[in-house]
């Protein structure tokens, strides 16, 4: 099945009946609709789905290349059979604003030799296809008012080069190309950066041209600090960074940027220790991903307002986790945790003593807006429990979120219905038994604690 879709930006003064009608239809017959009434005449042409049979496309070449020829086009197309060929008139439009294309299954082939008359175009994205060099190179340099660009796992072509394009807001890439290289010039009104690359190679661009940027996303490539330098000097309106690591040798990450606003730092490696700096003045909110690891963290400036950590934990702990949590959990007013609990062992060492973790950090702190646990194993819940008995010694969350089978939900409620003044803590919630009939359940919680009269509590 191939579908292609076409409508123009006028389509909400059109009836939405017809077109409705039209687009269930098989091309030929929505076709035959045309000589009905005038009405259905003038929809023909911004009909928004057209469906042909793979088989007889390409006589279908003349009716695309109609279509395409209405004012304001947009061209959608997904191909779901191992083999077809794009018919001549894909980029034949003057007309035409967007062009998508996907191949859902084999890489779809667009040769070199096809005529580039689209200089109206705005969109481009192209989704698992084999396209020659030149190919690209024509089609790049011919749209010169693209003004969005999306390349996902392409193939054919070493080098992409995007050269005055000045026009161009959003630029996305990822790459399966061992060897690529990225050139990247005079695109003065790019504002949205993405490239994605999971080969942990070094980066394939040179990062001089990309002084307008203000939302920079890095995945999977080598970073060092040359990289973060570049961050610091080369980005003077750098409102939102966000990076994926899979590299095992960074020891510590050293960011400053005055502008910065939204920090997004993920691991996707497990890593013994990772040490963060932040010197960003304006930063409201920092995001870490992880495993097992909780990052010594320090914001010299000033701290952002809203913290968010997500742990994946497929290992033991041990104390120095919620040692390093706690100290964490002091920095911000604001706290956000995600646990993902993936591990098919005790959650904490049996030697970490929760007695002795609470005299080491005094008191729980009660910042933590929400907590939310995910557990996808099936061992008995008690290799859980010691986690959470020490995870609520250091914090008192206002708000959980369960989400695992009976058992692990009805575990979790014991660890927080037991009351500090005795060594357990008091559960003051309103939830009655019965919800632990579900897997998915929601807490509201006050907590007493040393320092609060009875009664008193934290919402």
């Amino acid at each position: 099945m191939v579908v292609i879709s076409c409508c123009t930006p006028q389509l909400e003064d059109l009836p939405e009946l017809i077109h409705r009608i039209q687009s269930l239809l098989p091309a030929k017959e929505a076709a035959r609709t045309c000589i009905l009434s005038k009405s259905l005449l003038h929809t023909w042409s911004t009909i928004p789905t057209l469906r042909f049979p793979c088989e007889s496309l390409t006589s279908y070449n003349k009716l695309i290349d109609s279509t395409l020829c209405s004012q304001g086009a947009f061209l959608s197309i997904w191909v779901e059979i191992d083999s077809f060929t794009l018919p001549d008139e894909i980029f034949s439009s003057a007309n035409l604003h967007e062009i998508k294309i996907s191949a859902m299954i084999n890489p779809l082939c667009i040769p070199h030799n096809r005529v580039i008359l689209c200089v109206s175009l705005r969109v481009l994205e192209l989704k698992f296809l084999y396209i020659s060099e030149d190919a690209l190179h024509n089609l790049l340099s011919t749209c010169s008012l693209l003004e969005k660009i999306y390349l996902c796992c392409c193939e054919g072509f070493k080098t992409i080069k995007l050269k005055n394009l000045r026009c161009l807001r959003e630029l996305e890439i990822s790459s399966t190309e061992q060897n690529d290289i990225l050139e990247i010039d005079d695109v003065p009104s790019l504002g949205f950066f993405c490239y994605t690359d999971y080969l942990n190679k070094p980066l394939p661009f040179n990062m001089d041209s990309l002084g307008s940027v203000t939302h920079l996303d890095i995945s999977g490539v080598v970073l060092d600090n040359a990289f973060f330098n570049m961050i610091k000097s080369n980005f003077p309106l750098l409102e939102s960074l966000s990076l994926v690591i899979i590299s095992r040798g960074l020891g510590s990450i050293v960011i400053t940027s005055l502008p910065l606003k939204r920090l997004t730092l993920q691991f996707w490696v497990d890593i013994m220790t990772i040490d963060v700096q932040v010197y960003a003045p304006k930063l409201l909110f920092f995001f870490y991903a992880g495993r097992e690891t909780v990052p010594s963290l320090s914001f010299p400036i000033i701290a952002p307002e809203e913290i968010k950590l997500r742990l994946n934990l497929k290992k033991t702990v041990d104390r120095s986790f919620f040692i390093k949590m706690r100290e964490a959990l002091s920095l911000s007013s604001k706290f956000y945790i995600d646990i993902e609990d993936s591990s098919h062992h005790a959650l904490v060492s049996s030697k970490t003593k929760v007695d002795d973790l609470r005299r080491r950090v005094s008191f729980p702190v009660t910042n933590v807006q929400q907590l939310s646990v995910t557990t996808f194993s099936d061992e008995r819940p008690r290799k859980r429990a010691l986690f959470f008995d020490a995870f609520f010694s250091i914090c008192h969350p206002s708000y959980v979120k369960l989400k695992g089978n009976k058992c692990f939900t009805k575990m979790m409620v014991k660890e927080m219905i037991k009351n500090p003044r005795n060594g357990k803590w008091e559960d003051l919630t309103k939830s009655s038994t019965s919800l632990l009939a579900d897997v998915n359940v929601d807490f509201k919680l006050n907590w007493l604690s040393h320092h609060e009269p009875s009664g008193a509590g934290n919402k």
